[in-house]
């Protein structure tokens, strides 16, 4: 048996769920900085933007970005550069987690477009659950 089939579920669940939370302050911490970028810069324009909403949509935007990047490292994503220098194994699997990332952040900003309220004054649902299909 392998190291993998020895360990429990429990210890299994626990690992991934550090990982996460890793990614997640990481991708956090990145998106708070372009939050608080937009922040000066609407301030700038004397335009009001509310600080602690732009920093908690980072921290959902980073939960759901980190979510794909966690799924995208379980693929084994990579797995036949591990015998290539360590040089192009990260360059792949960086341009694998920046693709993902970017597709999934293209889905995301067209939610709200697919939300708006039509001309017959319904919200299209049917026109949002395709884009949520799509993006999965």
């Amino acid at each position: 048996m392998t190291n993998d089939a020895k360990r429990s579920r429990k210890e299994r669940v626990l690992e991934k769920a550090k990982q996460l939370i890793v990614i997640v302050s990481y991708l956090w911490v990145f998106l708070s900085v372009l939050q608080l970028h937009r922040a000066f810069i609407l301030a700038e324009h004397k335009i009001q933007y509310s600080n602690a909403e732009g920093l908690v949509f980072a921290l959902i935007n980073a939960w759901v970005l980190g979510k794909f990047v966690l799924i995208g490292e379980s693929l084994f994503a990579g797995a036949r550069w591990h015998s290539q220098p360590l040089l192009y194994l990260i360059l792949y699997k960086s341009a694998v987690c920046g693709t993902i990332l970017i597709v999934c952040n293209l889905n995301y900003a067209q939610i709200p477009a697919a939300s708006e309220v039509g001309p017959s004054g319904q919200t299209s649902s049917f026109l949002l659950a395709e884009v949520l299909i799509a993006a999965s």
